[in-house]
């Protein structure tokens, strides 16, 4: 199954596919830039999943740390969280 179809199940939202990729790219370039890396290595397209997933749910609240709705409470951590630096990490190049 291909990384857009993935998000798209995942998100359960039928957006088009140019709109996923772009979000799929930014997940892309958000683990390329913490690595400092030009190429995604594959065992990390998961991870670029998840970020895609974060960057997603947070449209249109790109600043708020929480929001309520419906009265249930979510909280945002940071699109790239402490266990996934750690994963990142072994990819990691410093110039």
């Amino acid at each position: 199954m291909e990384l857009r179809d993935k998000f798209r199940m995942f998100t359960g939202k039928n957006e088009n596919y140019d709109f996923v990729d772009e979000i799929l790219d930014m997940a892309k370039g958000k683990i390329l830039n913490f690595c400092h890396i030009e190429e995604l290595p594959s065992e990390l397209i998961n991870m670029q999943l998840e970020i895609a997933i974060k960057i997603y749910n947070r449209l249109g609240r790109e600043e708020a740390k929480s929001f309520s709705e419906g009265g249930q409470s979510t909280q945002f951590d940071d699109l790239i969280n402490e266990n996934m630096k750690q994963e990142l990490y072994r990819f990691r190049r410093f110039s």
